[in-house]
């Protein structure tokens, strides 16, 4: 036959591998030294300054254009500062929670307080938010607490804090948990919340897996004690660590491994729009919306996964591309 005895052709070369991306080294504008065992528990920008809370207790602020440290108080909270908040990007006050269960505020430019509430929870106070001259505060005592500056304010050094509402985030979910025909008896902690003083006046806040808000807006008969109070089940498998609203979408994340798109605008009905998962594998950490983009990076890489925020069932919602 032809070719009898002819020796087979090499075999063909493999495909070229492409040219690895060099990495680029981040180059920040400025590097701020901090002593010795203090790091960052969180931040805020303030007007030209950032509030900076750190694990000893003490706030900082700095310049962003320097990088210099403007004003520091030692001793802000007794233990971290967990949480704080800036009702607006012009406001002059920041407020801060810590492990001691405290809320205060603090002058923006110079740290001075204006505000001690002490024993707003019995444990971590660890989310917070502010707006409309409302503060709304969460703990992992399981109760997210809503209180009038004003009135507070005048109040605090003789009362320990005037509260205008307290609401019973865990008793809600055990509820949720019952009528849901799974175990009760969650653990109870409030770790993030969302408060749209702007908007609809409702509180939202993540305790345990699901999702528990109330209505607080006078118009529409939210009382003393919150209106409507009803935890929605958020198919999460871990405790929701972060949520975000935009008009009516609602961000949810967990330890788990996929972000929740949830449209909340006929509350206490949560319809889910899509899951996104999570490319790499590994639980979600974080998570951020910035000009109609997602963006959000897991525990265990280096990585930062950017998607449309606008799409598939959030597209009917005019208000997901803010």
């Amino acid at each position: 036959p032809a070719g009898w005895g002819r020796p087979p052709p090499p075999p063909a070369a493999p495909p070229a591998a492409p040219p690895p991306v060099p990495a680029t080294p981040a180059s920040p504008a400025h590097v701020v030294g901090l002593p010795a065992g203090l790091h960052v528990t969180c931040l805020e920008a303030a007007g030209s300054l950032v509030v900076v809370g750190t694990s000893s207790g003490a706030l900082l602020s700095l310049s962003p254009a320097s990088g210099a440290v403007a004003r520091a108080r030692p001793l802000a909270h007794d233990g971290q500062v967990q949480c704080m908040c800036v009702p607006g990007p012009s406001a002059e006050a920041v407020y801060t929670g810590g492990d001691d269960g405290a809320v205060r505020a603090f002058d923006v430019a110079t740290l001075q307080p204006l505000l001690e509430l002490w024993g707003c929870h019995a444990g971590t106070v660890t989310c917070l938010r502010a707006g409309g001259g409302v503060v709304v505060s969460g703990g992992t005592d399981g109760r997210v607490r809503v209180w009038d500056a004003g009135s507070a304010a005048s109040a605090a050094a003789s009362t320990g804090g005037a509260w205008a509402r307290e609401l019973d985030a865990a008793a809600l979910v055990v509820k949720a948990d019952q009528d849901a025909g799974a175990q009760a008896g969650g653990l109870g902690v409030v770790r993030c919340l969302d408060y749209d003083a702007e908007g609809d006046g409702r509180v939202l806040c993540g305790c345990d897996g699901v999702v528990v808000g109330w209505d607080l807006s006078p118009r529409r008969g939210g009382g003393a004690g919150g209106k409507g109070g009803v935890a929605a089940a958020c198919a999460h498998s871990r405790p929701i660590r972060s949520l975000r609203r935009l008009g009516r979408v609602l961000v949810t994340c967990a330890g788990d491994y996929s972000l929740r798109l949830w449209d909340v605008g006929c509350w206490p009905r949560a319809v889910m729009l899509r899951a996104i998962d999570n490319p790499s594998g590994s639980p979600v950490a974080c998570f951020g919306v910035v000009r109609g983009r997602l963006l959000f990076s897991s525990l265990f890489n280096q990585s930062i996964t950017v998607c449309h925020f606008v799409s598939g069932g959030a597209a009917a919602h005019p208000d997901a591309d803010e």
